[in-house]
């Protein structure tokens, strides 16, 4: 999932947390609006039921949290972003030939370098088995190596 795909979602989903803190402030004004007309003269937090000013605190508290929350995620993606940018810079311009491959042997990143040393572009190679360039009688050997790490 691409950076910005993933932070779009996230975005979604904070602005649905906003929505169900708006519901819980109507919430909230609907209980306060009565005993705000009932009692005018005396403003002050005794007036409220207790049900009313915890639902109050829950709400703030929520409010408090989603920010929170999304905030932390927002700067985690960002260093996972800054991380992943730093190590293809670093891979696409190594003479080293790296390749990342999933548990079935399967490729799933192959530096730039496979193109100037072996001719194949990471296009050509994405997907193929990462066995195929090693000879046949040290396949077996890889293969034990690659399970054991």
């Amino acid at each position: 999932m691409s950076f910005r795909r993933a932070e779009r979602r996230e975005w979604w989903l904070w602005l649905a947390a906003i929505m169900v803190t708006l519901l819980l402030t109507v919430g909230v004004v609907s209980f306060i609006v009565p005993e705000l007309a009932e009692h005018e003269a005396r403003l002050s937090w005794l007036v409220f039921p207790p049900a009313v000013c915890g639902l109050v605190a829950v709400v703030l508290l929520f409010d408090l949290y989603s920010i929170y929350q999304q905030w932390q995620i927002h700067n985690i993606r960002r260093q996972l972003f800054k991380r992943e940018k730093l190590f293809r810079l670093i891979s696409d311009n190594a003479t080293d030939m790296i390749a990342v491959v999933d548990v079935n042997g399967q490729r799933v990143y192959n530096s730039l370098s496979y193109q100037t040393v072996l001719g194949y572009s990471p296009e050509e190679l994405r997907g193929s088995s990462s066995l195929e360039q090693i000879h046949p009688d040290d396949r077996e050997r890889v293969k034990r190596a690659a399970e054991e790490s």
